[in-house]
Parts: structure tokens; sequence; C-alpha cells
């Protein structure tokens, strides 16, 4: 995989390009993702799906859209849908520049179907690849705002903004959803592509119609019926890669275009966003294997430590809601640089030998956020530096704050078990009380229920969705029953080290910032097992807990993740100037 930037100053897009097997074929091909959290549920899957087709000696290009992932804009601004059409033609150009290859076939799950439909004429694809294609842009946007509706808890803070239109941590304003209406298969009047494969997961009648309009275009048309599509629905910690599905998309294009003496090796290009008063920069580093992240630079060198952001979880390095990437940008205009980096298995970083990919906890977490350090010191970007992360990322940037004196800042936001995700039990009842917190006003709330049926929409994938936290939220009483069969921590050696580390974390770097959710499952560890602890270690100098009320554990709604960004730059000014 190689890291590319390209378009223009203004509007500087993020992609992977993954080389093709030698020799090559005649045809690249284009990756579209889908949008909000279903790219960032699906990034694992097509990072898999676009290695298996550089496999087979296709070049392959996967990419952020404008306001999307790592990409430049926000999705906050108006003219998405127009943005995101620019942006697949700026990819279309990127990718034959670097393949060689002028022939092109274009892939997209999910919305990123329904946009690949539109775009492939303007980017003279040849062939489509349409997989669990959203087949109407004014269903699919009522869908991804109802769902926010049914999940998202009811109570907010007096003093909080009027809510934005959004959908599970991403904006869509009304005039993005008015602009996706207009996407509708019924209204192309010429043939898209040449050829078309349909992947379809349960039975769908308008993919039925989509194939019956296709096919009266002049379109050679394929459909094939594959589950094994649960990654959608499901947390990205728990996703498994539907392989039956990417060795069939693979296979289809390798049989429609088999012949392979194409262009050789890719022509290197460019590298960095130099648009605005930062830049940002791809990075692949450490030994003795390579891990991945992206810099975000000041307008100006200082000698201000680095913040190094660390994965929530198994979310990419965009963390959860893109919040991560703004975060990023916001602070680096204060003149901080802030490196966001992919721990070993998790999102581009590969995983570590003998170890298992996408689990939020990796064997060498501690190691990588070490190797960072280094890697950003080595290049003279800092000396010393902040680390941070949110859930399972911020027990890594604990415990290496621990062991490391580079560290004088450890920003633990909504931290889970400290020394203890190994332990089945214990990391059941987080969850279980996770996901409780999180959905129990969503659940049982029969108005909720009824907005959701009013007019259109996937009621059968919503109903999947929800299935999966009424499950979470019965695990959690479970647990309460269970009582003291759970482990009990303090009794544990490792446990008893918790407050003691907290403390030498806080005494010698001055900066251990503990911030959490109210009833957060990681604040309820605490208080139930190291209360007393608790209360001796805040007045201890260097030592700062602060809860904030209404905000679920990833910060969700867009007024959140405004808060938490808000929250840690008034700390950083108090801290560190």
């Amino acid at each position: 995989m190689l890291p590319v930037y390209f378009g223009s100053p203004d509007v500087c897009l993020f992609g992977s390009y993954h080389s093709p097997t030698l020799p090559a074929r005649r045809v690249a091909v284009l990756i579209l993702n889908p949008l909000g959290h279903e790219q960032v549920h699906s990034y694992r899957v097509l990072r898999c799906l676009a290695e298996s087709l550089a496999d087979k000696g296709f070049a392959t290009l996967r990419f952020d859209l404008e306001g999307t992932g790592d990409s430049s804009g926000d999705d906050r601004t108006p003219g998405r849908l127009a943005a995101w059409q620019k942006s697949i033609s700026d990819a279309a150009i990127e990718l034959k520049k670097r393949s060689g290859v002028e022939r092109l076939a274009i892939v997209g799950l999910r919305l990123g179907a329904l946009l690949a439909l539109h775009a492939a004429p303007a980017c003279s694809a040849e062939h489509a690849v349409l997989w669990m294609p959203v087949t109407s842009g004014k269903a699919h946007g009522r869908e991804l705002l109802r769902l926010h509706k049914m999940l998202m808890p009811k109570v907010r803070p007096e003093n909080a903004p009027a809510e934005d239109e959004e959908a599970l941590g991403f904006a869509l304003r009304k005039d993005t959803v008015n602009d996706l209406a207009k996407l509708d298969p019924n209204t192309l009047s010429e043939k898209p592509v040449t050829g078309c494969l349909v992947v379809g997961g349960h039975d769908n009648p308008a993919e039925d119609k989509l194939l019956e309009k296709l096919q009266s275009l002049g379109v050679v048309t394929e459909y094939k019926h594959l589950p094994g599509h649960p990654f959608l629905v499901t947390d990205p910690h728990k996703n498994e890669v539907p392989s039956e599905v990417i060795d069939h998309i693979a296979g289809h294009l390798t049989s429609v275009f088999p012949d392979r003496d194409g262009p050789g090796l890719p022509t290197q290009l460019g590298g960095v966003i130099e648009g605005g008063p930062h830049r940002e920069e791809a990075w692949l580093f450490g030994e003795p294997y390579q891990r991945f992240g992206i810099l975000t630079r000041p307008a100006t060198p200082s000698d201000k430590p680095a913040l190094v952001f660390m994965n929530a979880g198994s979310v990419h390095h965009i963390g959860p809601g893109r919040a991560f990437v703004r975060m990023a940008r916001k602070i680096a205009d204060l003149g901080y640089p802030v490196f966001r980096m992919d721990l070993s298995g998790i999102g581009e970083s590969p995983v570590a030998p003998n170890a298992v990919s996408n689990v939020p906890y990796p064997p060498n977490a501690t190691l990588d956020a070490q190797a960072a350090m280094t890697a950003l010191e080595q290049a003279g970007v800092a000396k010393k530096f902040i680390l941070t992360g949110l859930c399972s990322g911020a027990d890594i940037a604990f415990r290496a704050a621990v062991i490391d004196e580079r560290v004088v800042g450890a920003w633990m936001i909504n931290p889970q078990a400290f020394y203890f995700p190994s332990s089945d039990a214990l990391k059941e009842f987080m969850h279980a009380e996770l996901q409780a917190q999180y959905y129990k006003g969503a659940v049982w709330d029969l108005d909720r229920w009824k907005k959701m049926f009013r007019g259109e929409t996937d009621v059968m994938r919503i109903a999947r969705i929800m299935r999966g936290k009424v499950e979470s939220a019965l695990k959690r009483r479970l647990s309460r029953a269970l009582g003291d069969s759970l482990p009990t921590a303090k009794n544990s050696p490792e446990a008893r080290d918790v407050i003691a580390d907290l403390e030498l974390t806080a005494r010698r770097t001055r900066d251990a910032f503990l911030l959490c959710s109210e009833d957060d499952p990681g604040l309820v560890y605490l208080l139930n097992y190291f209360d007393k602890g608790l209360e001796k270690l805040e007045a201890v100098p260097g030592f700062q807990k602060q809860v904030i009320a209404h905000v679920d554990h990833t910060f969700t709604p867009l007024w959140a993740q405004d808060l938490l960004s808000d929250t840690l730059i008034e700390h950083l000014r108090q801290k560190h100037g």
C-alpha cells in the first residue's frame, strides 16, 4: 500500500494505492466508500478487497471523498454531492496517472455503489461492481437520519446548540439530503457502463428493479446473492472479512479482464497536503515492521510537544465520527504537531508478527506508541509528547506514559479497564454496561419507533442493528445479577497498581487528564474498585478528573464532538501554554 495525496492545494484528497502484481492487467480499479458510519465499519473490508485485486494484477485505488476520512474539507459545508462527484473524477485521473492504465473499472459499496453508477460515464469506466447498492438516494438519506434519531439518547444539556442534521456522528446537511434524493438509477437515460455485477446480501425488490433498469439501457448485467455483510451493522472490532464476497468480486473482474500485459511499476507522485495553514503527511514508520500514521504539522515549527492520538477500539485513525481529524487540524492551528496513528493490525498498520489483526488491544500496543514517538523525534518534529486516546486508546496512552519519560501528558478519554483487557468476564461486563447506557433510552422509546415507520426506510436493516443493542442491554442486566462472580479487580496485584501508576504519571508528567462521560462503564469501574484511591489521587498535583454529562461513550452527536474538542483544547492551553 502506498499512501497518496492528490487533487489541488485547495481540495487535497487522500488515498491508498495498491500496486498490481506483475504482469499487470490492462484495467485499473477504483473503489468508492459508503458514507458516514458505514465507511468506518467497512474500512478493513475494503482494504482487504483492494489487496485481493492488487494480487490479481489490478492497480487499485481506494480514497476518501472531500470532507470525509483523511481528505481535506468538512461534511458540514454545503455542496457535498457536487464535491463528491468532483472527488471521484479526480481519483480516476490519479489512478490512471499512477498505474499508466487508461481503462477503468469502478467498485462501490452501499452509497459508493450509487455514486459509482452515476459517476462512471464521466470517469470513462467500462465496468462496475455494485456491492449491496443503495438504490435510492432519497430513501438512504431518510434511513440515516432515522437511525440517528433511534439510537441517540434524548437527554441533551440545556446549553447545547440546536441539533444539526446528522447521522451517527457525521453531518448530513439538509441540502445534502436533498441532493442525495436526486440520485436515482431510474433517471439514467444512457447506459453508464458496458457491464455490471450487482452483489446483494438479502432479498431486496429494489435490486430487481435496478437490474431491470440497467438491462433496459443495454448493460450486460450479472447478479450474485452472497450473504455475509454483518460488518456493516456490527462494531469494527467484531468485524469479520467476508472472504467469499471478496473472492467473487476479484474473480468476476479477473474473468471480465483476463489480459495481463499492462504497464509495470506505478509512477511515484506527490505525498504532502500543502493547502491551509498546516500540512499533512502520511507516514510509514517503525521497525522491524512498519506502522501507519498521519502527521498534521503547524504552520510554523516550534518546540511544543506533539500530540499522538491512538485508535479508539478498532476504528482507524480518523477516530469515531472523524473527530480525530477535526481535532488534529484545530490543535495544529495552535502550533502543536499532531500525529494520528494506527496500532498494529488496525487501519493501515499491518499486524505484528505472530499476532491477530483487528483487536483493540494489540499485544505490541505500547511498543507501537513508542515507535511513533521515536519516529517523530528522529524526524525533528518533537522531543516531548502528549499521548491520548479514547476507550482502549486511553488505556494504551496510560500504559505508555507510565514507562516512557518522553511523555509529558497522558489524556485518557473514557478508559475502560487500564490493566485488565484480557479478562473476558470483565470485558463482557464493560461492554454490556457501555451498550446499556448508550442505548437504554433508544431501545424502549415508542416515539422513536413511530418516527422510524413514518415513510420509506429499510426497516429490516435497522432491526438488525437494534437487535445487537438489545442483546447487549440484556447481558448488562445479567452481569449485574452475577455481582460478586465477576473478577474482583481490587484483589489483583495488577489492579492495585492502577492508582499507583496514575499517581506516578501525574507527578512526572504534571498532566494526567482523566476525561469521562457521566455513567460511562470505565468510570463505573474506577468508582466501584478504586473509589478511595481515586479520591486521594485528585489531591495529587498534575492529576485532573473531569466528568461530562449527557454524552455517550464515543461522543457521537456533533455537539458532543465539539464539546470534546473544546475541552481538550482548553486543557491544552492551561497545561502547555
